[in-house]
């Protein structure tokens, strides 16, 4: 007695697991799309950068936002073809000094809040009074 089952019958058990299959990667691919919407995306974002903004201020943020290229690598070339568009023409010009700005600023007010952070006195114990 043979274990094999006859050619006819593999070929349709083959045939009906690459249809499983086929509808499975139509399922995997419509959650996938649902997913990426950019209605989604950015709200995934601002609330990702806006827990990494009370967890660790600067340094947080720069960890979830290189956290969020390792995940979704195509904002990298996104941002990349974005910036790439800005270098002709009067507008990506403005862009670029706008960026320079917007950079500096955020610089500056970084470090005037780490400087009054320095500058601030140590929390007095009032708690349990000496003496």
């Amino acid at each position: 007695m043979s274990d094999r089952l006859p050619l006819a019958y593999r070929r349709q058990l083959l045939l009906t697991r690459a249809a499983v299959e086929r509808v499975e990667l139509h399922r995997a691919l419509d959650e996938f799309r649902s997913a990426r919407r950019p209605a989604v995306l950015a709200a995934e974002m601002l609330f990702r950068l806006r827990g990494a903004a009370h967890e660790g201020g600067v340094a947080g943020l720069l960890m979830q936002g290189l956290a969020l290229f390792r995940q979704y690598p195509y904002l990298g070339s996104a941002l990349s073809l974005a910036l790439g568009a800005t270098r002709r023409g009067a507008g990506g010009r403005l862009l670029r000094r706008a960026g320079v700005l917007a950079a500096l600023a955020a610089a500056g007010a970084w470090a005037i809040t780490a400087v009054a952070r320095d500058r601030a006195p140590p929390p007095s114990n009032t708690d349990h009074p000496q003496g």
